[in-house]
């Protein structure tokens, strides 16, 4: 059953209160793992990243409207565009600003044209870790990796859903795109992360399933079954012994040690799943988890969302997450604020700061939008 607010131009809260939830959990997941993590501190990590990011992808197409016509896919396009990619251009200059002044020097060893080269390089290959290429290495671009899956990813799907009318043709595209995408992840990085756009595909196509499951309907049971799956799916994955794997793979199916051994390369490097570092452990039952993960989160907002007033700070973020994940982009600025040195002990300070950044920058962007109302309404005044 879709739901009609998605037919208004309404907020829907327990999405919006998703988001804020998510936009506090990146920034605990990437702070409890600064410096030499211990084994509490990766499970912590593993927990959260299970379910984090897909969360917004299902979420984005939750609430976005599939094209109907190519032009509709078009427009879309040109519209997600200005919103995903332009503010990935705008945040990856104020971070190469920001590189030049922290290192005013390392231009000038390297070479202008060899760090602008560099820079560019960091730009196209848009990836969440270091990427080699003909034995040379290109630095990562950091969570701006986000912009891009989600703009390319989305796009794909979307345009898919627009040829592709038969839904079990649909499904099958969408699984084999998916398991292509893990694949090339795993051997080479694809520019402007690609080859996570194609992986994350099923994410998109279980947000737009999902605006058709009635979230009211058996939503205890649906919750606690969801939570198991989430749980076993998990520590499956995060416990699983690779040498144990391996052993029984070739003992008790009688397969080539050297393809079992590539095969292990390929899927499982990891304990969690990492998306911005292509960690897919166990594919696709890392899928399944994080799927069943950002389910629990989803029917925990619905019930959280009727304590509205209480909730009113974490929907703001959620309703303005675009603009609080810039702030977290761009906290190493503030890093003199937050960083205590304690893994632990940096969170609630981060969190803080990252807060007080974005709460200023709504505010700053809030003023500009009265002025620009004013002066609008004093030309108007004048000219009549």
């Amino acid at each position: 059953m879709e739901n009609n607010a998605l037919k208004s131009k309404n907020r829907i809260d327990w999405i919006d209160l998703a988001k804020g939830i998510g936009m506090i959990l990146v920034v605990v997941a990437h702070t409890v793992c600064i410096f030499m993590p211990g084994e509490t501190e990766i499970l912590v990590r593993g927990l959260i990243y299970s379910f984090h990011m897909p969360l917004f992808f299902i979420l984005s197409a939750y609430t976005y409207r599939s094209s109907d016509s190519g032009e509709a896919f078009l427009k879309k396009t040109e519209k997600a565009f200005r919103h995903l990619i332009l503010p990935a251009v705008v945040l990856f200059i104020l971070q190469t600003i920001y590189d030049i002044a922290m290192q005013p020097d390392k231009a000038a060893q390297a070479g202008w044209m060899d760090y602008t080269a560099e820079r560019i390089n960091i730009f196209v290959y848009a990836s969440a870790k270091d990427v080699s290429i003909a034995g040379a290495s290109i630095p990562n671009i950091g969570i701006s990796w986000f912009f891009f899956g989600l703009f390319f990813g989305r796009t794909l799907y979307d345009y898919l859903h627009l040829r592709i009318k038969n839904k079990k043709v649909l499904a099958a595209v969408i699984c084999l795109l998916s398991f292509v995408g893990v694949t090339i992840g795993r051997v080479q990085n694809l520019p402007f992360s690609w080859d996570i756009a194609l992986a994350i595909i099923p994410f998109f196509a279980f947000g737009n399933y999902l605006k058709r499951i009635d979230l009211n309907k058996n939503k205890w049971k649906a919750a606690a079954v969801c939570f198991v799956v989430w749980a076993v799916c998990f520590f499956i994955q995060y416990n699983t012994s690779m040498s144990r794997l391996k052993y029984t793979l070739c003992q008790t199916m009688h397969l080539p040690e050297n393809i079992v051994s590539e095969f292990i390369y390929i899927y499982d490097r990891g304990r969690y799943l990492d998306l911005g570092v292509r960690s897919y452990p166990l594919f696709p039952l890392c899928f399944i988890s994080a799927i069943a993960g950002v389910m629990v989160l989803i029917y925990l907002c619905t019930l959280l969302v009727k304590a509205k007033k209480l909730m009113i700070p974490l929907i703001f973020i959620g309703r303005n997450s675009m603009y609080f994940f810039w702030v977290h982009a761009m906290d190493d600025l503030t890093k003199s604020l937050w960083l205590t040195y304690d893994r632990v002990g940096s969170i609630i300070p981060r969190l803080i700061t990252d807060i007080i950044v974005f709460l200023i920058l709504m505010l700053v962007m809030w003023s500009l939008k009265k002025l620009r109302t004013f002066i609008k309404r004093k030309i108007s005044l004048t000219e009549n």
